[in-house]
């Protein structure tokens, strides 16, 4: 290296020599975007249907729709008439049953048991109910938003249903020797334990029960009316 007599032109040789790097810019980095390509939807979700729940025998509905349900008369001494009769106790006489014939209601409630609870045989179970709200419960069905009106929430804010006729009769007219009961057709999938004031069944359950075989429902759909009892206490023999 040569180092010239002044020290001083020798640095600035040696300065001159060097090289600066200039600072570059920031650069923006574009990423690679996959806009050109196709965007898989979502599948839709499967349902299990089964088509045999159409199959329903469509009953004579008429135009006016205060006539879209009609009861028919179960006769005397039919098969129909002895397995009703069969699921009620001796001490009680039947005077009349009818069969409710709603298509909207039936529909409905077959297509809650197709899709909800894999066709899953519906319990017959008994409603005690009063005369004057009986054509009301087969024209639109139990409405769990009017229970407890006279009775309370003992075992949740749903539709009470038992399997002891004897029991639905304490929610019949009082002042009146002729009852009313309804049988009716209930889905059950899952069963919880009922409390008072109970607004929904607990998490994974659809029905809550309690003492006396009663079953309380939420949800609509659930239940259908099936048939109308005209009962009364009376011994006799089977």
């Amino acid at each position: 290296m040569y180092y010239p007599a002044d020290p001083v032109d020798g640095l600035i040789r040696e300065f001159s020599r060097l090289k600066v790097a200039k600072p570059q810019a920031n650069k923006l980095v574009k990423r690679k975007t996959n806009y050109h390509k196709k965007r898989e939807l979502p599948r839709p979700l499967s349902i299990r249907f089964n088509p045999s729940v159409l199959n329903i025998e469509l009953w004579s509905v008429m135009q006016d729709c205060t006539k879209a349900m009609e009861f028919v008369a179960v006769e005397v001494g039919t098969i129909e008439f002895n397995k009703i009769l069969n699921k009620l106790p001796p001490s009680l006489y039947v005077s009349e049953i009818k069969k409710v014939c709603n298509p909207f209601l039936k529909l409905s409630f077959d297509l809650k048991r197709s899709f909800w609870c894999n066709n899953v045989t519906p319990l017959q179970l008994f409603h005690g109910t009063k005369q004057k709200y009986v054509d009301n419960i087969c024209l639109h069905n139990f409405n769990w938003r009017y229970s407890g009106k006279d009775t309370g929430h003992r075992y949740g804010k749903g539709v009470n249903f038992t399997s002891k006729p004897k029991f639905a009769l304490n929610f019949c007219d009082k002042n009146s020797a002729d009852k009313v009961l309804i049988l009716a057709e209930v889905l059950c999938k899952a069963f919880g334990e009922g409390k008072e004031n109970l607004l929904v069944p607990p998490y994974g359950c659809d029905t809550v029960t309690a003492c006396n075989g009663i079953y309380v429902k939420f949800c609509d759909g659930e239940f259908y009316p099936k048939y109308v009892l005209h009962v009364r206490k009376y011994n006799r023999k089977r």
